[in-house]
């Protein structure tokens, strides 16, 4: 009974949303501090409808399940066109689903918007190998270094062969 009451249409052409559904949800979100987006991976309507949400509620900072070094790597590389395509070249995956174009997009919206995207998740599925990198990266012992290069370099050979391949036998799980 309560949802039949409460049902509005609410029509969505790309990342623009209209409709009575959208008024009240526009209205809720103007009197809002924080706002959760419960979702699924992989629809593309998710994202765009994160779009729409965060163009009017205008967050400083977008929360979401990725590691920090994921959305670092994601904020950088939504500041210069172009860099995405040889990055997921080399680490596919690596960007979680925002290595998927609508999230993509999504993420690109929100740099433009200047909002800062924070990661809370553990490190992920196909992040490894950049992990790695990352560690040695910050290292100053050379042996120590070169041990982390060594380790991101197998673990994201042997990724790239499972991704390539469609397996399901990635580092994190060996």
């Amino acid at each position: 009974r309560l949802l039949r009451t409460n049902v509005y249409p609410l029509t969505a052409t790309g990342s623009q949303l209209a409709g009575t559904g959208w008024e009240k949800l526009r209205a809720s979100i103007a009197q809002s501090q924080f706002v959760l987006v419960g979702e699924d991976h992989g629809m593309a309507q998710i994202p765009q409808f994160t779009q729409a949400v965060a163009r009017e509620l205008r967050p400083a900072a977008f929360i979401t399940e990725i590691d920090r070094y994921q959305a670092a790597n994601l904020t950088r590389l939504t500041a210069s066109p172009g860099l995405l395509t040889a990055y997921l070249k080399a680490s596919p995956g690596s960007l979680s689903f925002f290595s998927w174009g609508e999230e993509y997009e999504l993420a690109q919206q929100l740099r433009a918007q200047k909002v800062r995207i924070v990661g809370i998740e553990q490190v992920g599925l196909f992040t490894l190998g950049r992990f790695y990198e990352e560690l040695a990266s910050r290292v100053k012992n050379p042996s120590t270094r070169a041990y982390l290069q060594r380790e991101g370099a197998a673990y994201q050979r042997h990724d790239m062969a499972e991704f390539r391949s469609a397996g399901h036998s990635y580092s994190i799980l060996s």
